[in-house]
């Protein structure tokens, strides 16, 4: 059986998820010293993993770690987590997902407009994360 591609998790799921990316994040090394890091779980969708690299410089190792327990993930939760052609969206505080051509007509038919909250899964910093808007942003018309 394939992937189910971009769901949503189940609250269990979600728990479960949560529960593993907590172990993962604890456990996370980088030339066998801890990365002091973090991780959550955001909108039963997105694995967010952030390493400060002031603190531990973070290596080819640790970040084919992270890739290979996302993508663990994805095996035992039958989900895409890598898929960055998958574009998420909010519609009526609901958020739901598609893929590129699927959202060009969704923008055509204007069922996502200007005010469309839709989200960047290619961000590279905390501070791109938390403070700039750049996790979620606006559609610019």
């Amino acid at each position: 059986m394939g992937l189910s591609k971009h769901k949503k998790l189940s609250l269990d799921e979600s728990t479960a998820v949560a529960a593993n990316i907590k172990q993962f994040v604890s456990q996370w090394t980088s030339h066998k010293e801890g990365v002091a890091g973090d991780g959550i779980l955001l909108y039963d969708r997105f694995v967010v993993l952030m390493a400060d690299e002031e603190l531990t410089a973070v290596g080819g190792c640790s970040i084919d770690s992270s890739v290979r327990f996302i993508k663990n993930l994805e095996t035992e939760f039958r989900t895409n987590f890598f898929d960055r052609w998958n574009i998420a969206y909010k519609k009526d505080h609901e958020v739901l997902s598609c893929n590129m051509t699927e959202f060009g007509k969704l923008v055509e038919n204007r069922e996502v407009t200007d005010d469309t909250v839709v989200f960047n899964n290619l961000v590279q910093s905390k501070r791109d994360f938390e403070t700039n808007g750049k996790f979620h942003t606006r559609i610019v018309g």
